[in-house]
């Protein structure tokens, strides 16, 4: 099982945390989990896949696990996080000739969300993006010498480039 981090500013973050944890209880987990029972893997601009790593299957049967991103307490300013969760289920079956079939799936964890098959190893694609926030105050001062012959002035000011901010004011 494994991820594939898109980011479209890699100075701002420089790794996302990702975390596998077993949904079956007494599933199988790849080695190096933590103390808590979860896999823990990272994901930087030189390295955007990772793997959780291989998991042995012993016994017959299905196992459920959950794949999600780390969204970091301290969120880093303008930085939208994938909060999508996975679940991946592993179907093994025992054949006659003591070789086992794994079948996989997933889906998001979410309510009415249906198991697609896929292939193995699974890759699941987390997104995150960032956008500058920010705000700033323009004024605007008029001078004029005949006050008399006119009563208003219109100003504009917009964004022409993206068309995105547009702000109108009778002075």
């Amino acid at each position: 099982i494994g991820i594939e981090k898109k980011f479209n500013n890699w100075d701002k973050v420089s790794e996302f945390d990702f975390r596998l944890s077993a949904v079956t209880a007494n599933a199988p987990m790849p080695a190096g989990v933590e103390n808590d029972g979860t896999k823990i893997i990272h994901a930087t601009k030189a390295a955007d896949t990772a793997t959780f790593g291989s998991i042995a299957y012993e016994a017959a049967g299905e196992y459920e696990y959950r794949v999600e991103e780390i969204i970091p307490t301290t969120r880093v300013e303008g930085v939208t996080y994938d909060e999508t969760k996975y679940l991946v289920k592993v179907k093994v079956d025992a054949n006659a000739d003591g070789t086992k079939t794994i079948s996989v799936s997933k889906k998001e964890d979410k309510d009415g969300a249906v198991y697609a098959a896929t292939t193995s190893p699974v890759q699941i694609k987390f997104t995150n993006s960032y956008a500058e926030n920010g705000s700033a105050e323009i004024g605007i001062e008029k001078k004029f010498n005949n006050w008399d012959k006119v009563s208003a002035f219109d100003f504009r000011l917009s964004d022409d480039q993206i068309g995105r901010a547009s702000c109108r004011e009778r002075v």
